[in-house]
C-alpha cells in the first residue's frame, strides 16, 4: 500500500512523548553492522519536513557530546532541527518508510563532519534524556524515560550492573541561540562522558579447575592481579576498541608472553571529526573485562584487583559443597580487613574474549588529547575508547537518568563463557538465615562449616 507507514505511542505510556519526542516504545532497527566494522551504530534519518524519499545516515554515539548535523554554510551556530528516525529493516513486505520515532526542536550544530561518514550524529546531550537499550547483535536500540529496577533486582535478573558518573563538558569556538536581548555567547556542552573501569589482558580463568585462580595471604590481592587497569569512554559511533599507545604498552608488560605486534593498518573513522584518524596500529588482545568499582575511592585498588576478586570468590562458590556440610572459604585476602570470618563482595564484570581487535592511537593524537582534557581533573586519565564492536554479543541499556549512571549488560544466549561472561554482583552472605544465588547458580546459605584451606 502506498503512503506512509508511522507506528506511534498515544498517551499510554507504552513509549515516550514530551514536548521534543515520541517513538514507540518498541526496538528501532539500525542499520546491519558486523562486528568489525570500523563504524559503529547507524540509524537511518531523514528531515522531517524535507522530501520523505530522502534519507541520511546517522551515527548513534554515546561518545560525542552534542548533536551534529553536516555543515550547509558558515553558520557557527546553535540551531534547532527536526528529524524522524526510520526503520533500518523494516519488513520485506512494505514499501513505505516506517517512522520509529519523531524528534522536533533537537538542539543541533553545524560543523564539518566527514565527507565519507554519516551526515549526522546523536550526542550524548540528547541521548542523557533517556535510557538508552541496544541489543548490538541485531542491531537496534529503544528509548525509555528512566530505569526503576534496583541493583538488586537486576543482580538476581542476571544484569551485570556497572555505575558511572557523567564527566567531560567544554566550552566551544560556536555560539549559541540569542537570548530575549539578542545577546550570544560560547556553546557549552554538559557533561556527556560514559567513563568505564576495565582490566585490560587478565589471564584466563577455568572456574572449575580443582585449584583456585591464585592463592593468597591479605595484602597479596594486587601482586597476584593480573592485566592492566584501563579507563574507557564508551562510544558506540565508533567501531572498534581503541587504545593510547601507553595503555597498549602497560598491557603488554603485564603479559607472561607478548602480545602480537602492531602493525599499521587502515585509518579510524570518529563520528564528529571531519576526516578519519590515521597514523593508526592494529593489533589483538587476548580478553578485556568492564568491572564495576565494589568499594569507594580511598580503599579501590583498581579494576584487575576487582576482577580477580571476583572469579576467586566464584571458585569458591562453585566449589562448595551442596550440601553445605563442608566447602571452600574465601582466600584471605578476600575477606573483610574488618572480619576474617566474612568474605568482601563480589564485583559486576561483564568480560569479553577470542583476540579482540584493537586500534592503537599515538598518545600524541589529537582527538585523544582533547578528550583526555575534557575528563581531566574530575575523571581518570582516558585510555581509549570502547566500540561497539566490543558488545557485539551482549545487550546494553545504558541509563543515563539514574543518579549515579548505570550500564545494565547481559550476554545474549548464545554466547560463550570464552567470549562473553557477565557477572552480576555477589553480595556476600552475613548471615545463616541469609540466602542468595550467584554466577548462575542454585541459591544457597552459607556451608555449616568451611575448610581452613584450599591451598594444599
Amino acid at each position: 500500500m502506498a503512503g506512509l507507514v508511522i507506528i506511534l505511542a498515544g498517551a499510554s505510556g507504552v513509549g515516550c512523548s514530551d514536548s521534543c519526542c515520541t517513538t514507540d516504545g518498541f526496538p528501532i532497527n539500525l542499520l546491519p553492522r558486523t562486528s568489525v566494522d570500523a563504524t559503529g551504530l547507524l540509524a537511518k534519518a531523514r528531515d522531517s519536513n524535507g522530501d520523505p524519499t530522502q534519507t541520511f545516515q546517522m551515527s548513534i554515539d554515546t561518545g560525542s557530546p552534542l548533536t551534529f548535523f553536516r555543515r550547509q554554510s558558515a553558520d557557527n551556530r546553535i540551531g534547532e532541527r527536526d528529524f524522524d528516525i526510520l526503520d533500518a529493516q523494516p519488513p520485506a513486505d512494505l514499501t513505505s518508510p516506517v517512522v520509529r520515532g519523531q524528534f522536533r526542536q533537537i538542539d543541533v550544530l553545524p560543523i564539518d563532519l566527514d565527507p565519507a561518514g554519516p551526515d549526522a550524529v546523536l550526542g550524548g546531550a540528547f541521548l542523557q534524556n533517556f535510557s538508552i537499550q541496544v541489543d548490538f547483535a541485531r542491531p537496534a536500540m529503544t528509548f525509555w524515560t528512566r530505569q526503576g529496577a534496583s541493583d538488586g533486582f537486576l543482580d538476581a535478573a542476571g544484569f551485570a550492573v556497572l555505575h558511572f558518573n557523567l564527566l567531560g563538558g567544554v566550552e566551544l569556538t560556536a555560539d549559541s541561540r540569542p537570548d530575549f536581548l539578542g545577546v550570544t555567547g560560547p556553546v557549552e556542552t554538559p557533561a556527556t562522558r560514559v567513563v568505564l573501569r576495565a582490566c585490560g589482558g587478565a589471564t584466563a580463568f577455568d572456574p572449575e579447575a580443582p585449584e583456585p585462580e591464585r592463592c593468597c595471604t591479605r595484602g597479596d590481592e594486587v601482586k597476584i592481579a593480573t592485566g592492566a587497569n584501563l579507563a574507557l569512554l564508551v562510544a558506540t559511533g565508533v567501531g572498534p576498541l581503541v587504545l593510547a599507545q601507553s595503555a597498549w604498552d602497560r598491557i603488554d608488560a603485564a603479559q607472561p608472553t607478548p602480545l602480537p605486534s602492531p602493525t599499521s593498518g587502515p585509518s579510524l573513522p570518529i563520528p564528529a571529526l571531519s576526516a578519519p584518524v590515521t597514523d593508526v596500529q592494529w593489533s589483538t588482545l587476548p580478553r578485556i573485562a568492564l568491572v564495576n568499582q565494589e568499594l569507594d575511592d580511598s580503599t579501590n585498588q583498581g579494576a584487575c584487583v576487582d576482577l580477580g576478586r571476583a572469579r576467586r570468590l566464584e571458585w569458591v562458590e562453585r566449589h562448595q559443597s551442596e550440601d553445605g556440610a563442608t566447602g571452600a572459604c574465601a582466600l584471605p585476602c578476600d575477606t573483610d580487613p574488618r572480619d576474617s570470618s566474612k568474605s568482601q563482595n563480589a564485583a559486576a564484570y561483564l568480560e569479553l574474549g577470542a583476540d579482540i581487535p584493537v586500534a592503537i592511537l599515538p598518545d600524541s593524537t589529537p582527538f585523544l588529547q582533547g578528550l583526555r582534557a575534557e575528563i581531566r581533573p574530575q575523571g581518570p586519565e582516558l585510555d581509549g575508547l570502547i566500540g561497539a564492536n566490543i558488545f557485539a554479543q551482549t545487550s546494553v541499556e545504558i541509563d543515563y537518568p539514574s543518579k549515579p549512571g548505570r550500564a545494565l549488560i547481559q550476554c545474549l544466549p548464545e554466547a560463550t563463557r570464552a567470549t562473553c561472561w557477565s557477572s552480576p554482583r555477589c553480595p556476600r552472605l552475613g548471615s545463616s538465615a541469609d540466602v542468595r544465588g550467584c554466577f548462575g547458580l542454585p541459591q544457597r546459605r552459607l556451608p555449616l562449616a568451611c575448610e581452613t584451606s584450599v591451598c594444599g
